[in-house]
């Protein structure tokens, strides 16, 4: 190999690694929009993997109950050695000879009767697996909550974090300020360590934020159940400014509310609930009542003496010519444990009255939660309403105040009130637009129409 083919390869080999580095950064540093956080945790929850394999039990259930209806088949081959006194089955005499008894029998039955006990377990089956589906979905609804949850609060420690630092650099440009105007006179020296104080504030609660920062977006990954390689970064809109970034983003919510089943599947669970505890009570009460079974069958055998010299008849003739069919009916009736049998039918009957009042309680909460919701999200519309006319006001006072200050007619204190009042307001103001996506989401789980 020639000197340029191991300097072709060479280079090759940097291009190579240097596409794979940045196809790795870039997947470790890849934006996740709430709809893919939710996606990714719904599709590597331990819990939901757990209700669908209970789902698939149910199903499993469903079949076997079923499978209750159908003809029990059964066919046997046995073969025996005798010895000793035994009984001629040609002569029905007694002899002491050693013979062979091949005997082949099929038997099947079919049960006529039994007081709706297996009819009514089917549909107790069928109820349960409706409830399984029912109850991966709530499990996908709480799931896809918590994600939300703990992504409103990372993107607000982001935006937090943001201010914090806007703050930070305000403090700055003001500590700068009033270094000159104590040099020429305008503000003396207290108040030129006021306006260090203030920046060594800020300075502290940029640190608080930014660690906050940190815990949440460590919460959003645990709550996803993301890999450790996999670092999910908050997904903004810049371009609407820091205080409107993602909060009132009507985009981000009809792209996450794709998750979610509804409220309703609270309520639909306990309907199922009562179902089939009903289904139980009627099949303890088909348990008491007697059972008819109709059975049929077909046996034959082979015999043959093993110490005496005879021609037996052939193997086939014998399995003709004793070949025999028989019709059987049997009828069984619990006597001695029906006392038990009946206390299973008095359990039957609490647990369906208890998921009765269960279901009640779901109904009123469920009710409760819709009137809740829908007042929260006139709440939190209204309270961002007069938040942005707050924030616009104290923002107008904070600039004249800082024209005030840089003729030197405002003192620093002055001035420090005026900055944490605004800093103090559009916090709130964030802490309310990050709220709206959750209280949007939350009135449209429990069907109120969100706007």
């Amino acid at each position: 190999m020639n000197r340029r083919k191991i300097i072709a390869l060479i280079i090759a080999s940097i291009i190579c690694g240097a596409t794979a580095m940045a196809q790795t950064t870039k997947s470790d540093t890849c934006r996740w929009t709430l709809a893919e956080c939710i996606d990714f945790a719904l599709a590597n929850s331990t819990a939901i993997r757990q209700r669908t394999l209970a789902e698939d039990a149910a199903r499993i259930d469903v079949k076997e109950r079923t499978a209750a209806f159908l003809p029990s088949v059964s066919a046997d081959i046995g073969g025996q050695f005798s010895w000793g006194r035994n009984i001629d089955p040609e002569t029905n005499a007694y002899n002491n000879v050693t013979t062979f008894n091949n005997g082949y029998g099929l038997h099947a039955s079919v049960m006529l009767f039994d007081g709706g006990a297996t009819y009514h377990a089917l549909c107790e089956a069928k109820t349960a697996r409706q409830r399984a589906m029912s109850e991966t979905q709530r499990q996908k609804d709480d799931k896809a909550m918590e994600v939300m949850q703990a992504f409103v609060d990372a993107a607000y420690y982001k935006y937090s974090t943001a201010l914090a630092e806007e703050k930070l650099e305000s403090s700055r440009e003001t500590l700068r300020q009033t270094a000159v105007q104590v040099e020429i006179g305008l503000q003396s020296a207290p108040c030129l360590m006021e306006a260090e104080a203030q920046v060594a504030a800020d300075e502290y609660a940029l640190t608080a934020q930014k660690h906050q920062r940190e815990i949440a977006l460590l919460t959003l990954r645990k709550s996803m159940s993301a890999k450790v390689t996999i670092i999910p970064v908050i997904c903004g809109e810049p371009s609407m400014g820091v205080q409107k970034a993602f909060g009132g983003s009507r985009k981000a919510f009809d792209e996450s509310w794709k998750a979610f089943g509804g409220a309703d599947l609270r309520l639909k669970i306990a309907d199922n609930a009562v179902e089939q505890a009903r289904q139980q009570w009627l099949a303890a009460k088909g348990n008491l009542l007697p059972t008819v079974y109709l059975g049929a069958g077909v046996a034959t055998n082979y015999f043959k003496t093993l110490n005496r010299s005879y021609d037996a008849a052939g193997f086939a003739s014998q399995l003709r010519d004793n070949m025999g069919e028989y019709v059987s009916a049997t009828v069984s009736i619990p006597l001695f444990d029906r006392r038990q049998r009946l206390s299973g039918k008095q359990r039957a009957r609490i647990a369906w009255e208890t998921a009765q009042a269960e279901r009640d309680e779901a109904a009123f909460k469920l009710e409760i939660g819709r009137a809740k919701a829908a007042r929260d999200l006139e709440g939190c519309l209204d309270e961002i309403k007069s938040l942005e006319r707050r924030v616009a006001a104290d923002s107008t006072a904070h600039s004249m105040n800082a024209a005030k200050y840089r003729e030197g007619m405002l003192s620093p204190i002055d001035l420090r009130t005026s900055a944490n009042t605004l800093a103090d307001s559009r916090l709130k103001l964030l802490q309310q637009q990050m709220l709206l996506i959750i209280r949007r989401t939350t009135a449209k789980y429990y069907g109120v129409e969100a706007r």
